[in-house]
């Protein structure tokens, strides 16, 4: 008996990828924690996947540990899917950081920052602070951070698509309402196509007391007694009623 269909052996591989096209907005904004003093540096930007687009930023003077560029970049670049999950593969951008040497006759790398652009696709715009990885660990930029910003429009292909999963490498800079809401310790899920951590201090455990006097009343949660301060929730101490 002959099989037929995606099930078949041997036909998982023969199924063709789904195709797209997108147009990217890169924003080179700047590159912070820098531990260089008097320095001149500029930043390579190159597609290193679905595409051959290569430039290069201006160069700007290192001032208070800090360089600031503010550049666009604009590109179209080709991204694959799984044909059978709908999620994007890897698509990478490389952002390379040289200082420049001998009045600019020649320049040293710093390090560089690898970007799966598959990870935007479908956010809308995004910033986010990448860990500069360094050529050499002897010349590295230790806790330099550079600030990125994308946006990706599709102009062809499936519109229905799933982002792959952040990168841990990578922390997103929280947004204005972000760091509102972390301040009040209430978590808020970051609306972009794939599920993001929360940003916030985090929310304990529900567990609660009614003030009676100057020492609260345990509460009895699923047969175990929280509150007390730093009692067991094994043991119950029982509330007086005299004051």
């Amino acid at each position: 008996m002959t099989l037929l269909g995606p099930s078949a052996p041997g036909m998982a591989f023969m199924m063709k990828k789904k195709k797209y096209k997108f147009n990217v907005e890169v924003q080179l904004q700047e590159l912070s924690e820098v531990a260089l003093v008097n320095e001149v540096l500029f930043a390579k930007i190159r597609l290193l996947d679905g595409g051959s687009f290569q430039e290069y930023s201006s160069r700007e003077e290192v001032r208070d540990h800090r360089v600031v560029w503010n550049r666009n970049f604009e590109f179209p670049c080709k991204m694959s899917a799984n044909a059978s999950t709908g999620v994007l593969d890897p698509c990478y951008l490389r952002i390379s950081i040289r200082k420049e040497m001998k009045g600019g006759r020649s320049y040293f790398k710093l390090g560089f920052i690898d970007i799966n652009l598959a990870e935007f696709a479908g956010a809308g715009l995004t910033s986010r602070r990448f860990l500069l990885e360094g050529y050499d660990s002897r010349h590295r930029l230790d806790n330099s951070m550079l600030l990125v910003s994308i946006k990706m429009h599709m102009l062809s292909g499936d519109i229905l698509f799933k982002a792959p999963t952040p990168n841990l490498k990578s922390k997103q800079k929280p947004s204005t309402d972000d760091l509102a809401t972390a301040s009040t310790g209430v978590g808020l899920q970051t609306p972009t196509a794939t599920a993001l951590p929360s940003i916030g201090s985090g929310v304990g455990s529900g567990a609660s007391s009614v003030s009676g006097g100057s020492q609260g009343i345990p509460v009895s949660v699923g047969g175990a007694t929280l509150g007390g301060g730093l009692n067991s929730a094994t043991s119950t101490r029982p509330v007086s009623t005299v004051r």
